[in-house]
């Protein structure tokens, strides 16, 4: 299995210590500290294979994530949008 490169190409002044606090901040989100928790591992260097192991994502959806950080910003990835449809009860 060929091992996939990730990168944070522009990290949008972010670091990891500033990305910890962020993560407390929406610790009840599960979905939005995922999304975290897979930027800081790329941060520290971790390949898209290795993240995908770690955090059960598909390859697809882990690059997703980084690639929408490394262009719109940690704003942009966590940008929560509900699905058209009847409102549950």
């Amino acid at each position: 299995m060929k091992m996939k490169k990730a990168e944070i190409t522009n990290t949008h002044g972010y670091t990891a210590e500033s990305l910890k606090k962020v993560k407390s901040k929406y610790s009840d989100i599960k979905k939005a500290e995922t999304k975290i928790t897979v930027i800081m591992l790329c941060m520290d260097g971790f390949g898209v294979n290795q993240i995908e192991k770690l955090t059960k994502l598909s390859d697809n959806t882990v690059s997703k994530y980084i690639n929408i950080f490394n262009e719109d910003g940690l704003e942009k990835l966590l940008e929560y949008k509900t699905s058209p449809g009847r409102k549950s009860r």
